[in-house]
């Protein structure tokens, strides 16, 4: 798995190679993964993370030779890891905080990175708290029956028009060939929408549906489907459901519980700001369509991006942010 990292850190290469360099001219590596990753990257056992009290190896922010890497950097250049704050809240969540200047927010918000795991953290007063939520993969495209990245040909928007005509976002402008996580959140909370998913999260009956969503609602290899591309490659069946159900219960539940910990109603939240690689595809009628935020929540919603490789830049670019990101 070391290997694995070591050849993804090789493309540096590459990238000096565009920048018009070679990769002897760069100094500094700055790393900011979640804590399993940051332990692999070491070849440190992460064993301890997997059972009960789930504590790391290591949280402190290492500088480490990259030629105990094997990256081909400058002879005395140097690998910063950046320190995490617990076993399932990484070096990522902490370059989040600081790329949003969550550790200086003056407003309550709350920060929500969307991934298999949910990482919370909530702002209130100059205080931070945080936590995290085993989603699962499915609100990346992962364990859906026709779930894919967010690469071509991937449905990443979804909305039913006016007598149940559907219109679908495909990246690339191609025909659609899978759902990604974006586009699976559009759907579910679309149909939600429409009651072609009850409150329960079961299919409706076709004939309580306007004709063009009926006509969509069939059954493929014996079970339930609702056909996203008419076509047929593209649908969303009840498992796929089910499945966004248990990461949208366990983010959600979290939210509540880190709520209640810092004594932050819904009402008081000045800010929702929402992390991860598809976070700007999301949109935040989305989110409150599947219940993951209240309705009082959807003008507060702010898409902030990566802030885990933005706040790796600020620590690379700024001494000032690299003493921040420690404290």
């Amino acid at each position: 798995l070391s290997d694995g990292l070591i050849d993804n850190l090789g493309h540096l290469a590459e990238l000096a190679a565009a920048a018009g360099i070679c990769s002897g001219d760069v100094y500094e590596v700055v790393v900011a993964g979640n804590t399993t990753m940051q332990h692999l990257l070491l070849g440190v056992n992460p064993r301890s993370l997997a059972h009960a009290p789930y504590r790391p190896v290591f949280t402190e922010q290492l500088e480490i030779n990259p030629a105990r890497l094997g990256l081909n950097i400058a002879p005395r250049g140097v690998v910063t890891l950046l320190p995490s704050a617990a076993a399932f809240v990484g070096a990522d969540i902490v370059a989040g905080v600081l790329a949003t200047g969550l550790y200086g927010y003056e407003k309550t918000a709350l920060f929500i990175d969307i991934g298999t795991n949910g990482e919370l953290v909530v702002a209130k007063g100059g205080a931070l708290a945080g936590t995290s939520s085993a989603a699962g993969p499915a609100l990346e495209g992962m364990n859906i029956a026709c779930g894919c990245r967010a690469e071509q040909g991937a449905v990443e928007g979804f909305a039913v028009l006016a007598e149940g005509a559907v219109e679908v976002k495909v990246i690339g402008g191609c025909a659609p060939r899978g759902l990604c996580g974006s586009g699976l959140i559009d759907a579910v909370a679309e149909l939600v929408r429409c009651g072609v998913i009850g409150a329960s999260g079961r299919f409706a009956k076709r004939e309580k549906l306007p004709s063009g969503l009926a006509a969509r609602l069939t059954e493929h290899n014996g079970q339930q489907v609702f056909m996203i591309d008419e076509a047929g490659p593209v649908y969303l069946s009840q498992k796929d459901i089910r499945q966004v159900q248990l990461a949208k219960g366990a983010i959600a539940a979290a939210v509540d519980l880190l709520l209640q910990e810092l004594a932050v109603s819904y009402s008081e939240l000045d800010e929702v700001l929402v992390a991860g690689a598809f976070g700007f595809h999301l949109k935040p009628s989305s989110l409150v369509g599947i219940g993951l935020l209240p309705e009082l929540c959807r003008d507060k919603i702010r898409f902030v991006g990566n802030t885990a490789q933005e706040g790796a830049k600020a620590v690379l670019l700024n001494r000032r942010a690299a003493a921040e990101v420690r404290k």
